[in-house]
């Protein structure tokens, strides 16, 4: 505690030291970087710069893994990741939730994803981007949920907006890639993925029940314009947009519009 004498009192100010101890013989580099690049590398992950995040990274580091280690060799790298027992739990699912939506994403990109005709029930890269999409999610709410620190305690940790973003992105990307593998043409009770079960909640849109779908697509990344106001609800979840299938023009005896006539 520093005690500062000012006049006739005396105000006690708590000072938070880091202090880091560095092995013997291990040689660092320190660099001084602008504001813009330390701000920047502490919010990069892989959803805004295509690049896993220092977190991930470092920990990777750890098992004497790069990036590009991990993608090669996907299985062993998420095997040596799950054994390792000195890694804490949260920093784990985490690391696996960025992992999986980094494998899902780089799939997606693959000629046999994009490629692929709508509903397409066998297609092998879908199903395997779907699974990815579907463990991302699922290491995502772990974290966020099930570990001894509630998300109220770490409601200023950055990890936990990178996590949350994760979640997001996933289930937005598992919707869409579900719709394209799993033929519906109205909104499902329940979604089925790699054994797993997704429940949908429609009691607050209960006029989607009876509507003929023909597309279903994530407004996650959408830019509306043309409005006054967009108003969007910030935390944990997804966003929808269901295009209902057009009513079927009827004939009319009179002539509503001349122009597409003649």
């Amino acid at each position: 505690m520093l005690l500062t004498r000012h006049h006739t009192f005396t105000r006690p100010i708590i000072l938070g030291l880091t202090i880091v101890l560095l092995p013997g013989g291990q040689l660092v580099k320190v660099k001084e970087n602008n504001i813009h690049q330390a701000i920047r590398s502490k919010s990069e992950n892989i959803l805004t710069h295509d690049q896993l995040s220092t977190e991930t990274t470092s920990l990777l580091k750890l098992l004497s893994l790069t990036p590009q280690q991990c993608s090669a060799e996907f299985e062993t790298c998420l095997k040596r990741l799950n054994t390792q027992t000195d890694i804490a739990a949260d920093e784990r699912y985490a690391a696996l939730s960025e992992l999986y939506l980094a494998q899902a994403l780089e799939l997606s990109k693959q000629r046999n994803c994009t490629q692929a005709q709508p509903h397409s029930e066998n297609n092998h890269c879908l199903e395997q981007s779907l699974n990815a999409f579907d463990q991302s999610l699922r290491y995502s709410y772990v974290y966020l949920f099930k570990m001894q620190e509630s998300p109220s305690t770490r409601v200023f940790d950055q990890r936990q907006m990178h996590v949350r973003t994760f979640y997001n992105v996933a289930l937005s990307r598992l919707i869409t890639t579900a719709y394209r593998t799993q033929p519906f043409h109205q909104i499902p009770a329940q979604l089925n993925v790699q054994q797993r079960q997704y429940i949908v909640n429609l009691e607050h849109y209960p006029e989607l029940k009876s509507k003929t779908i023909d597309r279903v697509q994530s407004s996650y990344n959408l830019n509306f314009s043309g409005f006054y106001q967009v108003n969007r609800q910030d935390g944990l979840g997804a966003e929808f947009v269901v295009v209902a299938e057009a009513d079927p023009i009827h004939k009319n005896d009179f002539i509503l519009d001349p122009t597409s006539f003649y």
